[in-house]
């Protein structure tokens, strides 16, 4: 099966191939979110099969300590959230389609997923020790409060910090209606509706799943 690349993923492989070098312990920043050789794509039946098929999928990029956390259906369409073992941290997210298909989830702009993520993204430290502390949670939520709308119904749930952000669900009472990632260094803010309600939801043994308690 063909497997179709956008362009600044065949861009950044070319400066890799041209030279540049990275940690062992780090996946090439062009990995993630991409089909390495030899992993075959099958159908995805539901978010359980999702879950377990990104599993494999990581096994095959050689990034061996992290498992999928949590999934959210849409349709045909499934966004798995990866955690490390051994830190229980949120590593990074992808989207599923029921024929296999793997890549990037979708926000309004190419953050957070592929710019944002300082260890497993496209723009990962070459070095765990470059990694940035993030600002505390607190500060993230509060700078995205001041950018959704005032008058509407919508409050940010709990924050993940991931690598280099913060992710937020979104509520309106005790629905989830959309997320929100926070850059924790500069405090920039991305969110977005979802275009609908989620219709599954799968959650690994002693993970946390998102809430709007």
């Amino acid at each position: 099966m063909a497997v179709t690349l956008p362009l600044t993923w065949l861009l950044t492989a070319s400066l890799l191939a041209a030279g540049c070098s990275e940690n062992s312990s780090f996946p090439p920043r062009t990995r993630v979110g991409t089909v390495p050789e030899g992993f075959s794509l099958r159908p995805v039946s539901s978010a359980e099969d999702a879950a377990a098929y990104v599993d494999g999928y990581a096994r095959a990029l050689g990034v061996q300590d992290v498992r999928a956390a949590q999934v959210l259906g849409f349709g045909n369409v499934y966004w798995v959230y990866v955690t490390e073992r051994n830190t229980d941290r949120p590593a990074f997210s992808l989207k599923v389609g029921a024929d296999g298909a793997i890549g990037i989830r979708p926000f309004p702009a190419m953050a957070p997923e592929m710019m944002w993520n300082q260890k497993y993204g496209h723009e990962a430290r070459p070095n765990p020790a470059m990694i940035e502390k993030s600002a505390p949670p607190a500060k993230a939520g509060k700078r995205l409060r001041q950018a959704l709308p005032a008058n509407g119904e919508v409050r940010p749930g709990e924050a993940s910090a991931y690598y280099g952000y913060f992710l937020f669900p979104l509520c309106e009472g005790d629905r989830l209606v959309g997320e929100a990632a926070v850059n924790a260094a500069d405090g920039v803010v991305t969110w977005k509706r979802f275009p609908e309600p989620p219709r599954s939801l799968w959650v690994a043994a002693g993970a946390k799943g998102p809430t709007c308690e």
